[in-house]
């Protein structure tokens, strides 16, 4: 007589049971970290929300191309070229919104 298996549980067991479904619109993968930076909180936010930077802390970024020089403003259009699964992909962005 084979032996029985135990009911699973914990993480794994709902993961089996959710891959299983065809409809996984409710699944979602959330990752989270943080990175202390010793620096005034408005140098991070302005070297952050510079464009122009994105290649040097964002790892898949390969460059940013701007329509428009200088700081950052409402409107503002520029592309994004990152490497994904191998290959090179363009993606146009707008700034809409600028908060004071």
């Amino acid at each position: 007589m084979p032996a029985r298996s135990r009911p699973q549980t914990g993480v794994f067991a709902i993961i089996a049971r959710e891959w299983g479904r065809e409809d996984r619109s409710h699944c979602a993968v959330r990752v989270q970290g943080s990175v202390e930076v010793n620096r005034p909180l408005h140098e991070v936010f302005d070297y952050v929300s510079n464009v122009g930077n994105y290649p040097n802390w964002v790892a898949h970024a390969l460059e940013v191309r701007t329509d428009t020089p200088g700081p950052p403003r409402q409107s503002d259009r520029f592309i994004v070229a990152i490497k994904s699964v191998g290959r090179r992909f363009e993606t146009p962005y707008e700034r809409l919104f600028m908060g004071s």
